[in-house]
């Protein structure tokens, strides 16, 4: 069986202090956080196949950085949208095109979580254990309490009866490419467009808003606390804590 890395790192880091370069080149143990990803699933296996998602104008940015830091893990770059949405679907895209995807998994991650683990994905991976499991995707625990807020009515909530959701999230290639390409058609009818994407979080609710009546084809696991999306200031300043807790498990 193939495995693919889909990273994505088409954001623009808009809540980070930050104008010289997006948080995904924002350096984390004097490094690059993207170099992070990489690296771990690389670690896993070396003939996984990696594409990354980056702005255009971004690519020289990049090679640079690569050749700064001597970075010679092997490595595809390909233009993101202007949405994640839009990166991601693009990335299936280019490994479809390009690869015989008939019975492959891939595994779809956030470049701001620079935390993830070989173990953690080899545990994801070993998941797809039999042949109905679609998707395999990382959960934790709410810790704190809920509410609901709609038209100004607020509700508590039962945090037990809700999950957080991590990357990576793994799929099956046919099945997630399947649900893009079927969300991607409704998309161009202007009139429902935005009411799509507003139900839509992450690309698990993809695959089941296009695979509704599909039963038991979605294993979830248990995630890790430290494996944090950095999306703050103060996210990015507790990052080199975090690393050093971090190293010693990888």
């Amino acid at each position: 069986m193939t495995h693919y890395a889909l990273i994505l790192a088409g954001g623009k880091g808009s809540r980070l202090n930050n104008t010289e370069f997006p948080k995904q080149f924002l350096e984390i143990n004097k490094i690059p956080m993207l170099m992070h990803s990489i690296k771990a699933f690389n670690a896993v296996n070396a003939e996984i196949k990696i594409y990354v998602g980056l702005p255009k104008h971004h690519f020289n940015t990049w090679k640079l950085l690569c050749e700064t830091h001597n970075f010679k893990i092997k490595h595809e770059i390909y233009e993101a949208g202007n949405e994640r949405f839009d990166t991601t679907f693009l990335g299936l895209q280019t490994i479809a095109q390009n690869n015989d995807t008939s019975n492959s998994i891939v595994c779809i991650h956030d470049a701001a979580r620079p935390f993830v683990t070989k173990s953690f994905i080899i545990n994801l991976l070993k998941n797809f254990n039999k042949p109905e499991i679609t998707a395999v995707i990382p959960t934790e625990r709410i810790k704190n309490a809920i509410i609901s807020s709609k038209n100004n009515i607020y509700e508590s909530k039962n945090r037990d009866s809700y999950l957080l959701c991590q990357t990576p999230q793994c799929f099956t290639f046919q099945a997630i490419f399947k649900a893009y390409v079927n969300i991607m058609h409704k998309s161009k009818n202007p009139l429902i467009k935005d009411q799509i994407f507003r139900e839509l979080h992450d690309d698990f609710s993809v695959l089941k808003t296009h695979f509704l009546n599909q039963k038991n084809s979605v294993k979830l696991v248990e995630g890790v606390d430290y494996n944090i999306k950095i999306t703050t200031e103060l996210d990015y300043f507790i990052s080199e804590k975090i690393y050093q807790f971090y190293k010693d498990i990888q």
